[in-house]
């Protein structure tokens, strides 16, 4: 009896008198139960540190990957550090984009920065023509000395939404009349802006599809722990949700200035 109330006043402190020599007499029924009853506790602080471990990698930063996943070699098969690193870079290009395409006030210079599609490549508007502001609403491109380059930086100009009209007495001579700041034009802005976040995304998905690939090769090689496997699907979830969550927020701040009553960049 007083065998029985000790098993289940302290299971564990018992189980550890079991190795020891003090007690080489209990029935054999008694050391059953005792194991059977110290195995359960075993199993579920088992099964514990496993969901702490996943709640772990849900949340974790990248750098904590290594208190994670006990395994480095499978870190360095999944290289985390390079896609958290390609991720920031393709949140800084983001931000740039849309520092330089959506402003709601149009200057000369950001004409200089529009991409022409060339024989040679796609070159800086302002690598071939001269560009200049005529008035506060009027800028003039001179293309004299790429006269054959006309036809394409209309349409550069077109795509991004401006009208180059060749003047009457110098058709190498182009006039671009500069938007007003209407609702018209924040709302295109704005669907600009959400077609550059909906590429910067698709971006940041094919640099999670690439290491989850890995992760599925270090999967078929078989000797990785489940649970380190898992851990790492884990934290390869976490890292696009943060990259799309810092996506999200960038964008949130420029929609806010485009759409509500701030001023631009």
């Amino acid at each position: 009896c007083a065998l029985r109330l000790a098993a289940a006043a302290a299971p564990v402190s018992l189980a550890m008198l079991m190795h020891q020599s003090a007690l080489p007499h209990i029935a054999p029924v008694a050391m059953a139960t005792m194991h059977r009853r110290f195995g359960i506790s075993a199993a579920l602080l088992k099964a514990k540190k496993k969901t702490q471990q996943q709640k772990q990698a849900a949340s974790a930063p990248a750098t904590a990957a290594t208190e994670i996943v006990s395994n480095p070699e499978l870190l360095e098969r999944l290289e985390l550090d390079k896609l958290t690193a390609r991720g920031q870079a393709e949140l800084a290009s983001f931000k740039e984009l849309l520092f330089r395409n959506l402003r709601l006030q149009i200057t000369a210079d950001v004409l200089h920065d529009i991409e022409v599609s060339t024989g040679s490549g796609r070159v800086p508007l302002g690598s071939l023509a001269d560009v200049y502001q005529k008035s506060s609403d009027t800028v003039v491109l001179d293309l004299t000395a790429n006269r054959s380059a006309v036809p394409a930086v209309r349409q550069a100009l077109a795509l991004k939404g401006f009208n180059g009209r060749e003047q009457a007495a110098d058709a190498d001579c182009l006039t671009v009349s500069l938007p007003r700041v209407t609702g018209e034009h924040r709302r295109r802005l704005a669907a600009n802006g959400r077609e550059l976040l909906h590429r910067a995304k698709l971006a940041t998905k094919r640099l999670h599809d690439s290491a989850t690939k890995r992760l599925k090769e270090a999967e078929r090689v078989g000797h990785y722990s489940k649970d380190d496997l898992r851990a790492c699907q884990q934290l390869l979830v976490a890292e696009i949700k943060r990259a799309n969550a810092q996506l999200d927020s960038a964008w949130a701040a420029k929609e806010k200035e485009l759409l509500g009553t701030g001023t631009s960049n």
